[in-house]
């Protein structure tokens, strides 16, 4: 059995299409990384514009002041800080309202990301009022974490399109949120913040569909070669070298998820560091009632992500094992991962976007999936989007692969 893998692994690994795209799903990785890391900016207090990794630097000294737990007295120094600056006359660039860009690059800008919050939580319900700060008091802020859980209880009940919560869904919500540990930690988020809503999604749907162009022709080059006649034929054809083939395809496309995962880490990690991975995951999704660090959502990510990468592996070995070509096996099982992505959220069927929320494409959508209020009701029981996913992606990987196997097994030779 172990000769037979690795013959199938070498078979994977050794075609032509394999390491043309490896390669250039490394290519993307390297270009979408730098891509994040050059968008980082900076402004100096003359004016000055830093990009990149310099930027990136003067953003976490920046930020450094507001670091640790986010008290009710952390919270009142930014806001006061924000009312002295905005409170002063000679703030301002002559007799226009543009504050001075060494007063906001020195005296408000290391504040900025707690002010966000405070504007996420005081604007109107789905909105976000840029100058609210104007109308908010100091008692207000002392009941900061009151008041967003109170927006939770109006987020859930309020009227959708698509169909509201039932009384048992908005207290799994709300239980949840209520145990949120308060107050948050705060550290600098910003390499986080743009790994997870926008790294993310993209690399391991690029690694979705690098599999699916991989793992095509495992049975279906059998089929155009001829070589079908004779695997089937020997005297293992119909049980080993059928298991090791399906094994040599996870092996293979468990390889390519975390190297390319950690070729993207690293690249991202050697920017930005570290720092902040035990911060609250609200401070990047202010509204999430899940209970989770911003590391613990990227570790919880990752096993999503790579069970879904691995029904998609499944996926495409089904279609393999059915489709004549490698060509038929790659096209068809390439949209059931990119086709939900072009398909808009309805405004009138929950059951619907609950299904497409299933989808790779929507799926892998770490940030999203741990942000939005979507969970799934049993009879009495309440079950979130991140378990569903789970138990979804496990479900059709136990379904695909003996399938694939039983197709392959008992293909009838010409």
């Amino acid at each position: 059995m172990n000769m037979l893998l690795r013959f199938e692994c070498k078979k994977l690994l050794n075609r032509k299409f394999t390491v043309i795209t490896i390669f250039v799903l490394m290519l993307c990785i390297i270009a979408l990384s730098l891509l994040i890391i050059s968008e980082n900016t900076y402004y100096n207090e003359d004016g000055s514009r830093m990009a990149g990794a310099e930027a990136i630097q003067a953003n976490k000294a920046s930020q450094a002041i507001s670091e640790g737990k986010l008290t009710k007295q952390k919270l009142q120094e930014a806001f006061h800080q924000y009312q002295t600056v905005m409170n002063n006359p000679s703030n301002y660039e002559g007799t226009t309202n543009d504050l001075k860009d060494e007063v906001y690059v020195t005296e408000l800008k290391p504040y900025d990301n707690v002010l966000s919050l405070l504007r996420r939580n005081y604007s109107p319900t789905g909105h976000y009022d840029y100058y609210i700060l104007s109308s908010v008091s100091d008692e207000m802020i002392n009941q900061f974490y009151e008041m967003r859980h109170a927006k939770i209880q109006e987020l859930v009940n309020m009227d959708y399109s698509y169909g509201n919560y039932s009384q048992t869904e908005k207290e799994f919500i709300l239980n949840k949120d209520s145990k949120i540990e308060t107050p948050f930690s705060y550290d600098y988020t910003d390499g986080w913040s743009d790994i997870l809503q926008r790294g993310f999604f993209t690399v391991f749907l690029l690694i979705g569909l690098a599999v699916c162009v991989i793992i095509a022709p495992i049975f279906a080059y059998e089929y155009q070669t001829g070589a079908d006649a004779v695997v089937l034929s020997t005297r293992f054809g119909r049980k080993r070298i059928i298991y090791a083939k399906i094994l040599a395809g996870f092996l293979v496309s468990s390889g390519i998820f975390f190297l390319a995962t950690a070729f993207f880490m690293i690249i991202t990690f050697a920017a930005y560091g570290i720092q902040g991975w035990n911060a609250s995951f609200q401070i990047l999704s202010f509204t999430s009632f899940y209970n989770l660090t911003i590391l613990q959502v990227f570790l919880r990510g990752l096993l999503l992500n790579y069970l879904i990468v691995m029904a998609v592996m499944s996926i495409t070995m089904l279609l393999s094992s059915v489709c004549k070509t490698s060509f038929s096996a790659v096209i068809i099982s390439a949209l059931w991962v990119f086709v939900p992505l072009f398909i808009p959220s309805s405004k009138s069927s929950k059951a619907f976007n609950y299904i497409i929320n299933l989808l790779p494409a929507k799926a892998l959508d770490t940030y999203t999936v741990f942000s939005v209020y979507d969970v799934y009701s049993f009879g009495t029981a309440v079950i979130s989007l991140p378990i569903v996913i789970l138990l979804f992606s496990t479900f059709i990987i136990l379904i695909a692969l003996p399938l694939a196997h039983r197709s392959f097994s008992k293909h009838q030779v010409a």
